[in-house]
């Protein structure tokens, strides 16, 4: 994922401060996404549809401080555990937190699928957190 790593590439030196004044910037600038429960944003995009803030010329991805809020503290990209943020939704546009989590790169690639067929007859979700819109795979246990 080159732009997350170019996007977040001056960003390991964030403090807990800055994480919180640019996660609150990000919640102030929030807006639904009309007929969906997404919420995105008045800033620019990137050419992926990500939104972007950039703060003292360092650029950052919305999504991924949005899930970072989940998680609680900021967790920068990392090649070597190649943790991303996911969207649960399918939009890449969409910084609401309910809708991100962070995982490795493999299953954040996988969820493509369960975006292009949950509405397929049968198709069940085989993630942890399920993607929003898909039907889980059944617990047999």
């Amino acid at each position: 994922m080159p732009n997350a790593k170019k996007a977040d590439n001056s960003s390991t030196e964030m403090t807990r401060e800055q994480f919180l004044h640019i996660a609150a910037s990000l919640r102030k600038k929030m807006k639904p996404v009309t007929g969906t429960t997404c919420y995105t944003s008045s800033l620019q995009p990137n050419g992926r549809s990500h939104v972007q803030i950039k703060v003292n010329n360092v650029k950052y991805l919305g999504h991924r401080i949005m899930a970072c809020v989940v998680h609680g503290d900021y967790v920068p990209y990392d090649n070597k555990t190649k943790i991303e943020a996911s969207h649960l939704c399918g939009n890449s546009a969409c910084i609401r937190p309910s809708h991100l989590h962070l995982e490795h790169c493999l299953i954040n690639q996988s969820r493509d699928c369960c975006h292009m067929f949950r509405d397929h007859a049968g198709y069940r979700c085989p993630h942890q957190p399920v993607c929003i819109g898909c039907i889980p795979i059944p617990n047999d246990n």
